[in-house]
């Protein structure tokens, strides 16, 4: 998510964006024969979140 946020060029699998738009994270700007994907308040609270460690 930071690639994503940090570089408007940054590119993910075709399954990494469908795994990241089912969380919620992202969602599509289309544009003139571009997608453009966005991310969204829940994506930003999840790469703010805390994770759990063992």
């Amino acid at each position: 998510m930071d690639a994503i946020r940090g570089d408007p060029n940054y590119h993910a699998s075709a399954v990494t964006i469908l795994k990241l738009m089912r969380k919620g994270w992202v969602e599509t700007k289309a544009g003139k024969g571009l997608r453009k994907y966005q991310i969204t308040l829940k994506g930003e609270e999840a790469l703010k979140a805390k994770m759990r460690t063992y």
